[in-house]
């Protein structure tokens, strides 16, 4: 191994990458240097010890055929960083005889095509602005890809054809200008088991007829998201579900209902209000997150959670959960602070449920029930989304009287 390369054990740390590690010009040579800074690693896995960095994309070619002779190489994978390029269009040449890159990272570009390289396992894309990322549909081309790492990405569309990279198995994303996820577009990605678009600009996204039978983590965190579609059961093969710190305002449980494999749920940091109405099935759901959503009235009537083992209503405005007495399982555990409980319904409720507080209660109380506080002076709150119901219900009347006045008019005037 060249005296240039050097290999370290580092721990596997996450965070922001700040400082970049190495500036080249682009007729520089390719040379190989570690990664110094690995407690500032940008992805969800561990740090890629030692990089080829260049500053030309075309480079490629050369750094493989380098490692065709043991003498010099790098490490015994080829991972290329790529930084501080520009160019109108970016492909990377393929050729089916040289050896696949195990990591390709680009860092700081602006391209206005990027095409996705055959001979690729891991892209990672950070501080890109890129306008299409592009998948050949032609039938002889066949991807090595399986991991796809995007980080403050300017990418506004998922790529066509993406069904081509049938070995993706990751799809990892923060960042990006993506505004609406179709799950039919992935179809054909058998072996896709992870779809991650975090801190984002999603407001909407849609399954469809989708088949992904392998995906067991959707996590969509951090973005604008208003609603849950309808037909998410589709997705039938879902262990994780992550919704949290979204835009969401109303929700029916029983949209859940069919994904019989579901084993955690966030819905956390959304303005919810939840519906009582039909019944939601999740027959494995262990761990369901609802801190933080500003709810004030919660029933839990038609929940049909016999795993269940962790429910978070932290930081509501609870002053009851309407049917909980002996409707979970023994062992389940309500994370219950900074909530104003009902002292008389706490004293039935803990009971049959074992209560367990992380913090402090909204405001100081005098008033404990199992060491939870609560407030005697409190009544149980009345389900606002009956009371909506009921309004909705009147001013639709209303509406369809309107309606059948103005046929009566407009059926004499015709007769006329």
């Amino acid at each position: 191994m060249p005296e240039s390369c050097v290999e370290r054990n580092f721990a596997g740390k996450k965070g922001i990458f700040t400082t970049l590690l190495a500036l080249t010009n682009a007729n520089e040579p390719p040379y190989c240097h570690p990664f110094e800074d690995f407690t500032s690693w940008y992805w969800p896995d561990d740090p890629v010890e030692t990089w080829t960095v260049t500053a030309d994309i075309n480079a490629i070619d050369q750094i493989t055929a380098d490692h065709q002779n043991s003498d010099q190489q790098c490490t015994t994978t080829i991972n290329v960083l790529v930084q501080n390029i520009s160019s109108f269009s970016a492909w990377i040449p393929d050729d089916e005889d040289r050896r696949t890159v195990d990591n390709l990272w680009i860092d700081g570009a602006e391209i206005d095509r990027l095409g996705v390289p055959m001979n690729v396992v891991a892209l990672r894309l950070s501080n890109v602005k890129l306008n299409n990322l592009i998948v050949v549909s032609l039938e002889k081309v066949e991807y090595s890809l399986e991991k796809v790492f995007l980080k403050n990405v300017s990418l506004k569309m998922m790529p066509q054809n993406v069904g081509k990279l049938r070995s993706l198995d990751s799809l990892i994303a923060d960042q990006i200008e993506l505004k609406v996820l179709n799950m039919f577009e992935l179809n054909n990605l058998k072996y896709l088991q992870k779809v991650q678009i975090t801190n984002s600009k999603l407001i909407s996204f849609s399954v469809g007829q989708a088949n992904l039978p392998s995906l067991f983590v959707l996590n969509l965190s951090g973005n604008r998201i208003q609603d849950v579609p309808e037909d998410l059961a589709q997705l039938s093969n879902l262990g994780e579900l992550d919704l949290a710190k979204n835009k969401i305002t109303f929700l029916q449980m029983s949209v859940f209902s069919g994904l019989n494999n579901l084993q955690k749920l966030d819905l956390s940091y959304n303005p919810l209000i939840v519906g009582a109405i039909g019944v939601v099935q999740l027959p494995v759901l262990r761990d369901l997150s609802l801190q933080h959503c500003n709810l004030k009235y919660l029933d839990v009537l038609f929940w049909r959670m016999p795993e269940l083992r962790s429910l978070n209503l932290e930081h509501n405005e609870l002053s009851h959960v309407a049917y909980l007495e002996n409707h979970f399982n023994e062992d389940t555990v309500l994370y219950s602070a900074g909530n104003i409980w009902s002292c008389d319904w706490l004293k039935a409720a803990t009971k049959t449920v074992a209560f367990r507080r992380t913090g402090t209660t909204s405001s100081a109380r005098n008033d404990q029930v199992g060491g939870v506080g609560c407030d005697k002076g409190v009544g149980l709150s009345v389900d606002p989304f009956n009371s909506e119901l009921r309004e909705m219900a009147t001013l639709m009347d209303r509406k369809l009287d309107r309606i059948g006045k103005l046929f009566e008019r407009i059926a004499r005037a015709v007769g006329n």
